[in-house]
């Protein structure tokens, strides 16, 4: 009987907190100790993440080749623009992988936030493209094209060379992407830079001359319809009765606007002259030729006339030809005895 009250009495001490409770939950005395598992990434993974976010992207899309077009063999594009860009602190790379349709390359910057595209196409002769666009924006920034890669090696080097002058990797403009700068055009024979600017002005204010000139001809031409009509208004119109003073009326009118008509008219006609005149003058620039065109530039750069020879008096002579005396004017050659009689 003891041994089973003992038997009984240890049951119940090693029974955990809240047996045969009401809500028939077991509860342990001491909580097991378990590691927290936490599903979030880890800290340096967070660390990495907001560096990289802090670069700008920059959409990138695949290479399309043109028919007949073939990456040299061990080349891998895709690799090689990832390598590149991995360096720089201002851009991060976003490959729109199979992608060179500019709808599908809008859809992929929209969804980065980046206005900056760069669109690679390889022609036949295994040229690669590579255009730098701003959309919406400024549109075509710049442009670089490489030589035939008939190589990987080749591949490699001017792939790498356009895309780091393309997107100023490594230097100060790094990130900052500007037009290229277009160079100024060389002037014409016989005129210098400001030459040049000054008669590119005068074109420009020459034809906005021959404008105004055919607006005020236009604007006669109204008025003086317009006095026509009154004046055939002022025919039909009658002394008798109560017309004689509108009669008059109408007179004074057409006579004012019939005035004011030739006025425009005249002015318009030498306006437009003038400047049409001044236009054609500016437009063939020096040598050119003046034609009843407009806007072409009839101007042809004169074909380069030949410099004089000039004799250096340090070179030897030429050697005297034959049947010339060479000893001088006053030397009287020997006559021949040949042939002479004795």
């Amino acid at each position: 009987m003891s041994a089973l009250v003992l038997f009984t009495g240890v049951l119940a001490l090693a029974a955990p907190d809240g047996f045969g409770s009401a809500d028939g939950k077991v509860r342990a005395k001491t909580p097991v100790a378990r590691p927290i598992k936490r599903s979030g990434p880890k800290k340096e993974s967070l660390e990495r993440k907001a560096k990289e976010d802090e670069r700008r992207a920059l959409v990138i899309s695949s290479l399309e080749l043109a028919e007949g077009a073939k990456v040299p063999e061990g080349a891998d594009y895709a690799e090689l623009i990832e390598r590149v860009l991995k360096a720089s602190k201002v851009l991060r790379l976003v490959y729109a992988k199979d992608c060179f349709e500019l709808e599908c390359m809008r859809k992929v910057a929209a969804a980065e936030q980046t206005p900056h595209l760069v669109f690679a196409s390889m022609s036949g002769d295994r040229r690669i493209t590579l255009l730098l666009n701003e959309l919406p924006g400024r549109g075509l920034l710049r442009q670089r094209t490489t030589p035939p890669l008939e190589a990987s090696d080749l591949f490699e080097t001017e792939l790498t060379t356009a895309l780091t002058d393309l997107l100023g990797l490594g230097s100060e403009s790094e990130g900052t992407f500007e037009p290229d700068a277009q160079s100024a055009p060389e002037p014409v024979a016989g005129e210098d830079a400001a030459a040049l600017a000054k008669r590119r002005q005068k074109i420009q204010y020459s034809t906005y001359t021959v404008y105004a000139g055919a607006g005020l001809f236009g604007l006669g031409m109204t008025v003086g319809t317009l006095a026509a009509i009154n004046a055939s208004q002022w025919r039909g119109t009658s002394y008798r009765f109560e017309d004689g003073a509108y009669r008059e009326q109408i007179r004074g009118i057409a006579q004012t606007r019939a005035l004011i008509a030739d006025v425009l008219l005249v002015t318009g006609a030498l306006a437009s002259g003038a400047g049409y005149y001044a236009q054609r003058q500016a437009v063939a620039g020096p040598f050119g030729k003046m034609t009843i065109g407009w806007g072409q530039d009839t101007w042809r750069e004169p074909e380069p006339v030949a410099a004089p020879e000039t004799t250096d008096p340090g070179a030897d002579e030429p050697p005297a030809k034959e049947g010339i005396n060479s000893a001088g004017p006053d030397f009287i050659e020997p006559e021949s005895n040949e042939g002479a009689q004795p």
